[in-house]
């Protein structure tokens, strides 16, 4: 069965090299060949998880983090071009892409929009869980979000470090820093409007939903159902938000034998909106066959395993199997 790695990342060879060019430090260590050498990453894909193909998205920094929005909105179209040229070159391999924006100008973002999907076929957008503090919650982002809803096309949100004290070194920020941004992202959406402004918005969340489905009752408990030691009560819109956690898609990439993980994440979010995704290549090669194996042994019919290994992917990309 060809299964579909919902959220895999790359870094193209011009984009690159034009952060080069300028003396823009983009990463601690120059990026491992692996990320841009598009023949080197598919002899891995073939031996190590043979029949996967990806859906790519821009390793971050987000471009925001890194250069001013004229030169994002340069970058971005650089990225997004050659994410279109691999999806031509490597048909067999990489199946589709989301686009980076320059997200702190909208006008430019919705145009960067209109031209990846109608013009370049991209298959959504890549947002992160926090523009320097700034969540998606924000209204700033809803004439994209409103985009995005009448394309019916995806909203992948990657990780960033948050600001403020809660910063860490990167190793440890990382691999905890990350989840708890992802969960602080997907808890602003849901107890906003933006559900209720855009009820068919499909959000693609990293991680497996990181800690949302583990602490939901608790979150539940303390931010939606009004406890009574709350000096302002919760308004009774927002009570009934909760619920929006629940509306995300969530991937299987943890890392390792995760089956109990990915156990709870299909029990929460369901068996429609979980998408096989490795994370690939941030791991090492070895790793690909743990998240493989962890799907497989999931507890469930060989049909939702087929949803959440291609045809929930498939659904999302409008890609007929």
């Amino acid at each position: 069965m060809q299964r579909i790695d919902f959220f895999a990342h790359v870094l193209t060879p011009r984009y690159l090299a034009e952060l080069d060019r300028r003396n823009i430090q983009h990463h601690p260590t120059p990026p491992a060949s692996i990320l841009y050498d598009a023949e080197e990453r598919i002899a891995v894909m073939d031996e190590y998880a043979p029949g996967d193909t990806s859906v790519l998205t821009m390793m971050g920094p987000n471009l925001e983090s890194l250069v001013d929005v004229s030169l994002a909105e340069k970058l971005a179209q650089t990225g997004n071009d050659e994410l279109a040229e691999l999806l031509q070159a490597y048909p067999d391999h990489f199946i589709a892409a989301a686009a980076s924006l320059p997200m702190d100008d909208m006008t430019m973002a919705q145009k960067e929009c209109r031209r990846v999907v109608e013009q370049l076929g991209l298959k959504g957008i890549q947002i992160v869980s926090n523009y320097r503090g700034e969540y998606p919650d924000s209204e700033r982002l809803y004439p994209l979000y409103e985009m995005m809803e009448a394309y019916d096309l995806p909203v992948w949100i990657h990780p960033v470090f948050a600001n403020g004290p809660m910063r860490a070194p990167f190793d440890i920020e990382s691999i905890l820093g990350w989840p708890m941004d992802t969960s602080m992202a997907m808890f602003y959406i849901a107890r906003s409007e933006v559900f209720e402004r855009f009820p068919r918005l499909k959000f693609v969340v990293h991680h497996c939903g990181a800690f949302i489905p583990a602490f939901y009752p608790r979150i539940k408990a303390q931010f939606f159902d009004d406890p009574p030691y709350l000096e302002h009560p919760v308004a009774p819109e927002v009570g009934r938000r909760a619920e929006y956690l629940k509306n995300f898609y969530a991937d299987t990439a943890i890392y390792g034998h995760c089956t109990d993980t990915l156990e709870l994440g299909l029990r929460f979010f369901g068996p429609e909106q979980l998408v096989y995704a490795t994370d690939f290549p941030s791991m090492t090669p070895e790793e690909l066959p743990n998240t493989i194996y962890s799907v497989e042994q999931l507890p469930v019919q060989a049909d939702t395993k087929e949803a959440i290994f291609r045809g929930n992917a498939l659904r999302l990309l409008h890609i007929n199997g």
